[in-house]
């Protein structure tokens, strides 16, 4: 409180990091060809980072998806380059380390669950979207945003969403192999493609909620 009797926040540090996608192989590029990414350097970018996060008083850090890259499925390196991330990870001396789902996490790992022994995308949840709350004042937001998507197992209605959603804003065949998924798409709808994905009604539902029970119990939300 302050010395007229408001309620003030309490003070919260976090760090953020995304795209590590750390493999064993030589540079490359991303899927449009304009921005080089240097596969290897991308663990020395996370062990400065983890240096730099360690020399402050960090209450939460959080991983925005894409731990690593989808060549290491190719190059079979999927549990090595996994495991070289997380223990650069397990250095971060802050109280909690979240990790977020993107696609190239997607790319290397079968399935939801296999993903979560990894990484811990689930946190004490049996869900990838769900709150966190440090301290009283403060409601964090982690969401999934590849509930709906192409990245789940034929059959599976999440998928079978995602396919209808893309049937309906892309005249591409968006699972077909030769990449044109962008012909005919422009402005906003490039967004339509294959690797991308969504939150989802029920998700959509579940952060209306949260934002509602945040705003009576008086906390600030970060998403």
């Amino acid at each position: 409180m302050d010395e007229i009797g408001r309620a003030t926040s309490t003070p919260f540090q976090l760090g953020v990091i995304a795209d590590v996608q750390y493999a064993d192989t030589q540079d490359g590029t991303n899927f449009a060809k304009t921005t080089t990414r240097h596969f290897r350097g991308s663990l020395r970018v996370l062990e400065k980072a983890v240096d730099y996060w360690n020399a402050s008083s960090l209450d939460l850090v959080a991983n925005l998806g894409d731990t690593v890259d989808g060549r290491c499925v190719r190059l079979g390196q999927t549990e090595s380059a996994t495991t070289a991330v997380i223990n650069e990870f397990a250095r971060c001396r802050c109280p909690q380390v979240v990790h977020l789902v993107g696609n190239h996490d997607l790319y290397n790992f079968t399935s939801r669950d296999e993903l979560d022994r990894w990484l811990h995308t689930r946190g004490n949840s049996h869900l990838e979207y769900r709150a966190v709350s440090p301290n009283d004042s403060l409601r964090i937001l982690i969401l999934d945003s590849y509930r709906i998507s192409l990245l789940w197992p034929p059959g599976h209605p999440h998928r079978e969403e995602a396919q209808a959603l893309l049937r309906r804003k892309n005249p591409n065949d968006v699972e077909s192999s030769d990449r044109h998924w962008f012909k005919g798409l422009s402005g906003e709808d490039r967004r339509f493609v294959p690797y991308n994905g969504g939150l989802g009604h029920q998700q959509m539902a579940w952060l209306r909620a949260q934002l509602r029970e945040a705003q009576r119990s008086d906390q600030q939300v970060l998403i």
